[in-house]
């Protein structure tokens, strides 16, 4: 283990992710043992291009089925769940910012435990600067910072910005997701990378992972993989 990494264990010692209880420093999972009873692992009845959790064991849920996305692949940890919810809140408070810390190991566990892609460099879905100076730090970022420490792959947060401060998605559907979405970011390349993996908190209809997709496509990357704590299920959209 480096020393940023014990540094950082030392200012936030690993915690349920669910209940924030502290857990033994073996503890691989980051649940508690009633925690992890109600946390909603997506398996192997999932989408095979977003990853979203199927009931049934189709090919493609139905918005795949239907639309072009950007990206070439993605996948998510846990189905979207009202524990799932208060997570995604938290992330949002300064206080609670060793979640991401502990969300970022996880998700690199589990890629390395279940992900193949072959991956040059890893940024995370940026946010408006206005929208960053308002709270002070971009909890995707944190996130990725942390799965990048952990699996040893460059992150990089300046090949991909916000350039338009767009309106709030939550709030929005699908098509006015993709409206609101319009060129709102901007991709450079940079020479030593092709495939780009993108890390966000939340999948949900996946407007803002294909516009970030769209722009990297755009300028020059060969393929663009997704990564996210959490994604809403194939018949509930957040």
């Amino acid at each position: 283990m480096g020393i940023v990494a014990r540094i950082l264990d030392l200012i936030y010692p690993k915690r349920c992710i669910f209940c924030d209880e502290i857990l033994e420093s073996e503890n691989t999972s980051f649940f508690c043992d009633e925690c992890i009873k109600k946390a909603k692992f997506i398996g192997t009845s999932r989408c095979e291009k977003c990853g979203k959790s199927l009931k049934k064991d189709y090919k493609l849920c139905d918005d795949c089925k239907y639309t072009l996305h950007f990206y070439d692949e993605g996948r998510s940890l846990l189905s979207y769940s009202e524990d799932v919810k208060n997570v995604v809140l938290g992330l949002k408070q300064r206080e609670k910012l060793g979640l991401a810390h502990s969300i970022g190991k996880l998700m690199a566990d589990f890629f390395r435990r279940e992900i193949t892609w072959e991956v040059d460099a890893i940024t995370a879905v940026p946010m408006h600067f206005k929208d960053f100076d308002k709270r002070g730090f971009n909890q995707s970022e944190l996130i990725a910072k942390e799965f990048s420490r952990a699996m040893g792959i460059a992150f990089n947060k300046d090949i991909l910005i916000k350039v338009k401060n767009t309106e709030h998605q939550k709030s929005l559907d699908r098509n006015h997701r993709l409206k609101n979405l319009v060129d709102a970011f901007r991709a450079d390349k940079v020479d030593a990378f092709e495939n780009i993996l993108l890390i966000d908190d939340v999948y949900t209809t996946g407007a803002t992972i294909d516009a970030c997709s769209k722009a990297l496509i755009d300028a020059g990357y060969k393929k663009i993989y997704f990564l996210t704590f959490a994604s809403a299920s194939s018949d509930n959209k957040k």
